[in-house]
């Protein structure tokens, strides 16, 4: 069958309405689409085939693309890898199989988790955990006679963890030790330390005294040593703290790694970003959450997805949080992503602000200070899944959010599903 002649086609104008899968047919306004497939519009309605790709690495399964602006990452199988744009390199074989990775940069560290595994990897690739395992606590501590010149009294001896990055881990109760006038102490250190720790330091307080102050520290393989008289340091504000667990999401914020799994929230101690205060450090909501999301710029606070609200943390500190229900919707696990705000045509005084799809098929856009801009509820609404992938993407001054759904709920409610196909021809070829 012969092609039609330009002169016979019909001829369309621009769209510079985008798509509009909300209005009925009739309501439909000049320059808008039901759905275009394999077509991008730029802000003017012109549109153009969809670029096509280049294959970057060979691998099965991969999934949790992203990068801090540096280096990308992403899983394949159990593996992590990170990509500089030219090669991949193997970070770590362990994780789980298809789960979802969460990310967060601070700094020169990028802090991994997949609700199992807690990883920080550097800029070059070396690798640790999420702090530093904590010990239960000295072996033992036993008086010494006529060694030592200490005062007599009852003192109380502890013990922490440190690693190469002089990160301190958190400890149990200490052992209170009765010792003579001019006595000293034996103190006992666990035969096996943890493979991050690489010292072990010793905090002993003054004679009847109430607070472990630093004493000195030793190599983590050190079986025991003897204490005697000696000038004391800083106070131990570690106890009864505990390595920060592994996550389903993670974010920074004002000097704190925050995370979240199942319904609960927890952040780490100030500039401490592996130690969690277990008995404050946490805030549950009422249904598990589906995203985080930090906003440090302008009033500030932090963005809280869940299946059925999103809210907003208001201030600086947990302690003075204000929990505002940002969004009447929940969240689409997995959809929440950063964007730069001069993408978005968004005048505000933060640089990159959180994109996320509502569980009712709406992209929204979260501001400083909590407000959302339900940016595609007057004219598209998408169909939701049970988690997603989503990613930032700008090529050729179109900047677009891509979303990929995975175990599709259902479609849309606001949606109207009516639609045409149509082959576009220009000159006589197809394009």
């Amino acid at each position: 069958m012969a092609r039609p002649t330009d002169s016979e086609l019909a001829k369309l104008s621009l769209w510079p309405g985008g798509i509009n899968n909300v209005a009925s047919e009739a309501m439909l306004r000049g320059g808008q689409l039901r759905s275009a497939v394999n077509v991008d519009i730029d802000d003017t309605g012109v549109p153009s085939r969809r670029v096509g790709y280049t294959q970057l690495a060979a691998e099965s399964g991969a999934h949790s693309l992203w990068s801090n602006g540096v280096k990308m990452f992403y899983a394949a199988g159990s593996n992590l890898r990170m990509h500089d744009g030219v090669s991949s390199q193997l970070l770590y074989t362990n994780l789980q199989h298809d789960v979802p990775l969460c990310y967060a940069t601070i700094e020169p560290n990028t802090y991994i988790s997949d609700g199992t595994v807690a990883l920080c990897v550097r800029n070059d690739g070396s690798l640790r955990t999420w702090g530093v395992t904590a010990p239960e606590g000295p072996t033992y501590a036993t008086p010494l006679e006529d060694v030592g010149g200490m005062t007599a009294g009852d003192y109380l001896v502890a013990i922490t963890y440190s690693n190469d990055l002089g990160e301190e881990s958190g400890t149990g109760p200490s052992l209170r030790v009765t010792v003579p006038e001019g006595g000293g102490i034996a103190v006992g250190f666990p035969p096996t330390a943890p493979p991050d720790a690489v010292r072990t330091r010793l905090y002993i307080s003054k004679p009847n005294g109430t607070q472990p102050l630093f004493a000195s520290s030793f190599a983590a393989n050190a079986a025991s040593v003897t204490v005697g008289r000696a000038p004391l340091g800083r106070p131990l504000d570690t106890q009864f703290c505990a390595k920060l667990p592994a996550a389903n999401f993670a974010a920074y914020y004002n000097g704190r790694l925050y995370i979240a799994s199942g319904d609960m929230l927890q952040w780490s101690r100030p500039l401490a970003y592996g130690l969690l205060d277990e008995a404050y450090a946490f805030q549950k909501f009422m249904t598990n959450i589906t995203g985080i999301a930090a906003m440090p710029e302008g009033g500030g606070g932090i963005y809280v997805g869940t299946g059925t609200r999103m809210y907003f943390l208001r201030g600086k500190d947990p302690g003075g949080f204000d929990m505002v229900e940002a969004y009447p919707s929940g969240v689409v696990s997995g959809s929440l992503v950063m964007v730069p705000a001069t993408a978005l045509n968004i005048e505000t005084v933060s640089l990159r602000v959180p994109v996320w799809m509502s569980t009712t098929g709406v992209f929204c856009v979260g501001g400083p200070n909590g407000q959302v801009l339900a940016t595609t509820e007057a004219y598209f609404s998408g169909d939701v899944g049970e988690r997603a992938a989503a990613l930032f993407r700008s090529v050729d001054g179109i900047n677009q959010v891509l979303v990929s759904m995975q175990k599709p709920l259902r479609s849309s409610k606001l949606a109207v599903t009516d639609s045409a196909s149509a082959t576009v021809v220009r000159n006589g070829i197809e394009v």
